[in-house]
């Protein structure tokens, strides 16, 4: 209610357009926070806090592909970590893997020690496959002392992608050719 009564008070502000947008984000409003962040947009166009809720709101709402355009014409005027993890994300949902590691670790380059871009980095990694950097990635995140015990899931899950072949592989460096057929063989069972 405040942010509408500022709204209608001063309704060539972005401010209350943003304050709306984000209250309705977090009642899991996501159409009526994009409609609200696109009219702050319109007022301030490279305002990179209101660039990012509206990315944030179409993620949530599955529209990936608008989000990574977005994302994308931001992140070359004015590119942060914050942002390109935002971007990571969105190409991550796009089906675009490579490029969102590329985005996660543009985002690391700027921010080394965001645990939130290395964790996506670490299931972006998983899910295309590359286990071993997953695991490898997620243990430093999940070894943190920021971490705070908030990444015990994630590398559970990053490692169970990774199965025990790799964990195998991980131990041993290297596991010949009919070992880890066998081993394969009892994982797909």
């Amino acid at each position: 209610r405040l942010y509408r009564e500022a709204h209608e008070a001063s309704p060539q502000e972005a401010g209350p357009l943003s304050g709306l947008a984000e209250a309705a984000y977090a009642q899991g409003r996501y159409e009526e926070a994009a409609a609200a962040f696109r009219e702050a947009l319109a007022r301030t166009p490279k305002d990179p806090a209101v660039i990012e809720g509206l990315a944030k709101s179409l993620i949530s709402k599955g529209s990936y592909d608008e989000a990574r355009t977005l994302l994308e014409a931001a992140a070359k005027n004015a590119p942060n970590g914050s942002l390109l993890n935002k971007l990571g994300v969105a190409r991550d949902l796009s089906g675009d893997g490579q490029g969102a590691q590329a985005a996660y670790r543009a985002a690391l380059a700027l921010d080394p020690q965001n645990l939130s871009t290395r964790n996506n980095l670490a299931l972006s990694l998983a899910i295309s496959g590359r286990h071993q950097q997953a695991v490898a990635e997620m243990e430093q995140v999940a070894a943190d002392p920021r971490a705070g015990g908030r990444y015990g899931a994630p590398l559970a899950f990053v490692s169970g992608l990774a199965g025990p072949l790799a964990a195998v592989e991980r131990l041993t460096g290297a596991v010949d050719a009919p070992e880890k057929a066998r081993l394969k063989a009892q994982y797909d069972r």
